[in-house]
C-alpha cells in the first residue's frame, strides 16, 4: 500500500495548488511568452492579475472533474511549476493531463518526466482512470519526448491544426492507458490484476 510516495518521488512532490502558487506560476508565463507559447494553443498575450485570479477560481470550482497541483522540489519545497487532469470523465474513466515547468532553471532536468510519472500513479491508482490522454504541438519535441518516456503513445494526428509563427502545425494527440501503464511499475504490487 502506497503511503506518502503517492504524490513524490526522489527529487519532486505533487502538492495542493494554493493561490500564491498559481499567481508566482502565471507571473512566470507573463514575463516568459516563449513558455506560454508552448502550452497555449490559441492567442498568447500576457494576462491581468485579476484575469489569472478569475481563472483560478473557475479552476478551484471544479472538484469533480479537475485535479489540479503545484510541482516542488522536496529538498527546500520550492515551486517548479504546475500539473493536473482536466475535463475527468467518470462513466468512461479517462482524462486529459496538463503540465508546465515554469521556473525557467527547473527545466531539461527531468523534473517534469517525475511529476508526470507521479500525476499518473494518481491517476491510475487513486482516481482508478483507464486512460490518460494529452494534446501536444508537433514542434515542442522536448514535451513529445518527455511524454514518450513515461508511455504516452502517438494515437492521432490534428493536421493544421495550430497556427503560430505565420504557419500552421499539427496537434499530437497521445494516451496511455492504465495496463499499459502497469507493466512499465517496478513493484508487482502496482500492477493491475
Amino acid at each position: 500500500m502506497l503511503g506518502n510516495e503517492l504524490l513524490q518521488s526522489a527529487r519532486v512532490r505533487l502538492a495542493p495548488m494554493e493561490k500564491d502558487a498559481f499567481l508566482q506560476i502565471e507571473e512566470w508565463h507573463t514575463n516568459d511568452l516563449e513558455t506560454m507559447r508552448y502550452l497555449r494553443r490559441g492567442l498568447v498575450m500576457p494576462e491581468s492579475r485579476a484575469v489569472t485570479e478569475r481563472w483560478f477560481e473557475k479552476l478551484s470550482k471544479q472538484e469533480e472533474t479537475a485535479f489540479v497541483f503545484s510541482i516542488r522540489l522536496r529538498a527546500d519545497d520550492s515551486l517548479l511549476g504546475g500539473c493536473g487532469l482536466k475535463e475527468v470523465m467518470w462513466q468512461a474513466r479517462h482524462a486529459e493531463v496538463w503540465i508546465t515547468l515554469s521556473r525557467p532553471d527547473s527545466r531539461g532536468q527531468g523534473y517534469g518526466t517525475e511529476a508526470m510519472e507521479i500525476l499518473l500513479r494518481y491517476a491510475f491508482m487513486e482516481l482508478n482512470l483507464n486512460r490518460v490522454g494529452l494534446v501536444v504541438a508537433a514542434y515542442n519535441q522536448r514535451a513529445r519526448a518527455s511524454y514518450e518516456k513515461c508511455g504516452f503513445v502517438l494515437e492521432g494526428t490534428l493536421r493544421e491544426n495550430m497556427w503560430r509563427d505565420g504557419e500552421y502545425h499539427d496537434l499530437y494527440l497521445m494516451g496511455i492507458l492504465r495496463r499499459e501503464w502497469a507493466v512499465r511499475q517496478p513493484d508487482p504490487a502496482q500492477q493491475e490484476r
